[in-house]
């Protein structure tokens, strides 16, 4: 599983599958690049007098809640290679429960990654990739000036998104509104 991983983790960075975004498992990346990065917009929007609202999201047993039939269809989505092989590969995981003495019959495994695999880390990031590349599809950023736009960070399973609501002539302007 190492040599795969290897191999999909360098072909995904060489053609940018990853979104910038995301800082989990990911060489030269890391927590603290977010933390710094968090900290010093939140710096500049108090500078504008502006106000940043951050929605912090952790998803609950990530790595076991990615539907295998969507994980493909992301990372076929995605271009990354390989993608039948994987799914061959996990076609064929399955598991017993044992229960006292008795076992159960095997159960075919449909979500999830692999626990302990040097890959489902990677395989998670990437179906995650896909929710990154539709927050940057929306073209709603922070808004605060004299800094890089952008809306979100991702590290792993945890997900950080922010929106300044500015105020004009008395009245709130909001970019991020929920339907």
């Amino acid at each position: 599983m190492f040599i795969i991983t290897s191999r999909l983790r360098q072909l995904t960075e060489y053609y940018a599958v990853m979104e910038g975004s995301q800082y989990g498992f990911r060489t030269h990346r890391g927590v603290q690049m977010v933390v710094q990065r968090a900290h010093w917009v939140q710096q500049q929007a108090m500078k504008e007098s502006g106000t940043l609202k951050r929605i912090d999201l952790d998803f609950k047993n990530a790595f076991n809640s990615a539907g295998h039939s969507y994980l493909w269809a992301i990372l076929r989505g995605l271009g990354v290679p390989d993608v039948d092989f994987l799914e061959d590969l996990y076609s064929k995981s399955w598991m017993k429960i044992t229960v006292g003495t008795g076992c159960s019959a095997p159960i075919q495994l449909d979500t999830g990654t692999v626990q302990g695999s040097v890959l489902s880390p990677f395989l998670f990031d990437l179906f995650l990739n896909a929710l990154l590349r539709l927050l940057d599809a929306t073209g709603i950023t922070h808004g605060i000036k004299k800094t890089p736009q952008w809306n979100h960070a991702a590290f792993a399973d945890d997900l950080r998104d922010n929106v300044v609501y500015w105020k004009t002539n008395g009245k709130i302007n909001n970019d991020l509104q929920c339907n």
